[in-house]
């Protein structure tokens, strides 16, 4: 794992994210094998959960990447649901491009938000609308359409006009070869915000690949529509 990062690139990371639901209480004390667990030493007192977490908001905030790295996961360790460290370790492994890793937290933040709720449909907050955002984002990128989907449409059932969505509706429909109904999306936020600078640009680059590829004799590949990949969506959270 890479930990040359540079620290300017964690200043949006710094902010503890805002919660949209009780934290439970963390007092669990930390053992002397989770502390022998990490390849550098932590220090000999005791730790609880919190003062973990915050010690690795301090390390992030002075550019101490691996420090930061540790007492999150130190927070994690003792208390396995704990949304901000996973969340603020999430973002660490994105830097560090350790996409996997970075799913796999954030996808126990929403899991453990269903299991707390009830349901996998339960209304999202601000906090985990971000989370599954990013998530989308991050099955994009690795290639993963169905989950990107899934993701995508948890947000858009939030949000019919969700902008961030939208625009990763398009840019799935990009990737799957389907230019058309990328153009509709684009063409969505553009209603809802005329000049949307990303909108624009990724209009204007669709419109010429259109022209460029239109022929007879070549239709565009037709992608699944969004609406009829509904029974994904619980892939986006619960496995």
């Amino acid at each position: 794992m890479t930990t040359a990062v540079k620290k300017e690139n964690y200043s949006a990371f710094v902010q503890a994210p805002a919660q949209t639901y009780t934290q439970p209480k963390l007092n669990e004390r930390v053992s002397s094998s989770v502390q022998s667990s990490f390849h550098c030493k932590m220090s000999d007192e005791n730790w609880n959960a919190e003062d973990a977490y915050k010690e690795g908001i301090r390390s992030l905030a002075q550019g101490q990447i691996l420090s930061a790295l540790k007492h999150f996961s130190l927070a994690i360790n003792l208390h396995p649901d704990f949304p901000d460290a996973l969340y603020m370790r999430a973002s660490i492994y994105i830097q560090q491009q350790s996409l996997g890793a970075a799913v796999k937290d954030l996808k126990k933040i929403i899991t453990q938000f269903e299991v707390n709720a009830g349901s996998f449909t339960a209304p999202l907050g601000p906090f985990e609308l971000r989370v599954i955002e990013q998530l989308a984002s991050l099955h994009l990128q690795m290639g993963n359409y169905p989950s990107a989907i899934s993701c995508t449409l948890r947000g858009l059932h939030h949000d019919l006009k969700a902008i961030n969505f939208l625009m990763l509706s398009a840019r799935i429909y990009v990737g799957l070869g389907d230019i058309h109904s990328a153009l509709k999306e684009v063409e969505k936020i553009l209603t809802i915000q005329p000049g949307h600078h990303e909108a624009t640009t990724l209009y204007s680059s669709l419109r010429m690949n259109k022209a460029q590829n239109a022929t007879p004799s070549s239709p565009p590949i037709s992608a699944p529509p969004m609406e009829f990949m509904e029974e994904a969506v619980p892939e986006c959270g619960l496995q």
